[in-house]
């Protein structure tokens, strides 16, 4: 993305701690009540403004925007594929489409930020599959963290799904059995794969909260207008 071979890069995310922060801006500001997806702009905009006045070039690349797919990534920047990645947003373009999603899961496992679970959730460390990735940014600055690299590459991947029971399985398997149109798939079928992402153990205390919950999951704008919220 950037001229040096080995750049120093920040990998984005949020908690259920971005939420109360997202409610107050939401009900404040009219752009973000004429958005169409509220969070995606707010978490942009934020993001933006934090490097607005960076003095190093950089690049950012937000979760919820496509890129050109033909952006230079060589494959032994990225972790290798074995079998436990969600590849369906590799998937999600058309034949005549140049542009994809950037693989996120893959980056934050290959990073040592959360490991993926084969119900292909992002696990973190303390906050279990309760956080979302926002976007990665590429800074102009040469890469000199050294450690040790326990498998090809750059990768200091975190190991917390191998040793589980995995009780997130039973779970995801019903979730994926129901067959619907793939872009309301998730809104209608929202309880079954709460589920799937309910039974990790890990990150409990870090549940969003449920009105949290509803608006990733079905995507429901009156939701920010609940005054419980």
């Amino acid at each position: 993305m950037l001229a040096k071979k080995e750049t120093l890069g920040l990998l984005i995310g949020n908690s259920k701690h971005l939420w109360p922060l997202f409610l107050k801006d939401y009900k404040e500001s009219a752009d973000l009540k004429k958005s169409h997806h509220p969070l995606d702009s707010y978490t942009t905009c934020k993001i933006n403004k934090i490097f607005d006045n960076f003095k190093v070039q950089h690049k950012i690349i937000f979760v919820h925007r496509k890129i050109q797919n033909k952006i230079p990534i060589p494959r032994s920047a990225l972790p290798p594929r074995d079998g436990r990645e969600d590849h369906s947003q590799d998937d999600k373009r058309n034949p005549r489409d140049d542009t994809t999603y950037f693989p996120f899961q893959r980056l934050a496992r290959f990073s040592g930020l959360a490991d993926l679970s084969p119900s292909f959730l992002n696990i973190h460390p303390t906050f279990g599959p309760w956080f979302a990735l926002r976007a990665v940014v590429s800074l102009n600055i040469e890469y000199m963290l050294r450690l040790p690299r326990p498998v090809q590459g750059l990768a200091m991947t975190v190991e917390i799904c191998s040793a589980c029971s995995k009780p997130c399985m039973p779970f995801f398997k019903i979730a994926a059995a129901v067959k619907q149109p793939r872009n309301d798939e998730l809104k209608n079928n929202w309880k079954q794969w709460l589920a799937v992402r309910g039974a990790c153990p890990m990150g409990n205390e870090y549940r969003y909260t449920q009105d949290q919950i509803k608006y990733h999951y079905k995507k429901e704008i009156s939701i920010l207008q609940n005054d419980n919220c």
